[in-house]
């Protein structure tokens, strides 16, 4: 299933989601530079959790526990450089016997990279010009 993820001819432009043996793995490709994509995370995704381990602007993991969830779980972020922007991938740990709750965290995750593209495609005007700020006007959209 992971090789979809990489190999298939939409992956850079609709995110994908996969459960793995109790892992949800999902992927994006962002058109934006690590940097940005690592600061749009760190505002708008570990506010959820709690932080770990940081490595500017390649990995961030956290720990994760929301309301109704039984059990903590682990997410961890990874962020590469690719030719059109980075490649930001999703790795939330912790779903052992739980299909019901990974499967909507499948869905939660496509969503939210889904947005992180559209936000950050927004503030580059959909390239990698611009004035590298990642921001786009007004914050979150």
């Amino acid at each position: 299933m992971t090789a979809d993820l990489e190999t298939s001819p939409t992956a850079a432009r609709r995110p994908r989601a996969v459960l793995y043996r109790g892992t949800v793995l999902a992927t994006a490709d962002i058109e934006a530079t690590p940097e940005q994509v690592f600061r749009a995370l760190t505002v708008e995704i570990t506010a959820d959790g709690i932080v770990v381990e940081i490595d500017p602007p390649r990995m961030i993991v956290q720990k994760l526990k929301r309301p109704g969830d039984s059990e903590e779980t682990t997410v961890t972020f990874s962020l590469a450089s690719v030719s059109n922007g980075t490649r930001l991938t999703v790795r939330h740990e912790g779903f052992a016997n739980r299909q019901p709750a990974a499967e909507e965290y499948m869905r939660g995750w496509e969503e939210t990279l889904a947005g992180i593209q559209a936000r950050q495609g927004r503030a580059r005007g959909g390239t990698l010009g611009g004035d590298g700020s990642g921001d786009s006007e007004g914050g979150r959209s």
